[in-house]
């Protein structure tokens, strides 16, 4: 059992997400799962070929809540900023 104090403010849990590299045919993609390691619909976020070119997937789930552009896909990181 857990108990817990009433707070005006409820906490707000940072959204996690879990990724799963799954390998098809003549790729890898890099794939958004639930807690069961089952694949969420449209989630597949890109691609990675045998010879190591990146392709990022159109049309990706936006109820995830990812960064996306017009196109549904992943938007790019500029590599100048700092993680």
């Amino acid at each position: 059992m857990k108990v817990s104090i009433y707070d005006e403010k409820p906490e707000e849990k940072e959204q996690e997400f879990l990724l799963r590299l799954v390998y098809r045919r003549n790729y890898i993609d890099l794939v958004m799962v639930d807690s069961d390691g089952d694949e969420v619909q449209a989630g597949i976020l890109l691609s990675i070929t045998k010879d190591m070119r990146f392709k990022r997937q159109v049309c990706v789930n936006s109820g995830l809540g990812l960064p996306l552009n017009k196109d549904g896909q992943l938007e790019l990181h500029e590599e100048e900023d700092d993680f």
